[in-house]
């Protein structure tokens, strides 16, 4: 997420679908409680 990858990008570099990309990223945001990948990166640089 630092580095700004979109989520095809991503998908491409794992090999699964743009869509499992979306749904670990959305679970990712909610045990951090934030909404957007700059949020994320911050408190994860943070704490």
């Amino acid at each position: 997420m630092v580095l700004q990858y979109s989520n095809p990008e991503i998908s491409v570099q794992l090999n699964i679908s743009r869509n499992t990309v979306k749904f670990h990223l959305k679970s990712i945001f909610e045990k951090l409680e934030v909404t957007t990948r700059q949020q994320a990166a911050r408190k994860v640089l943070i704490e």
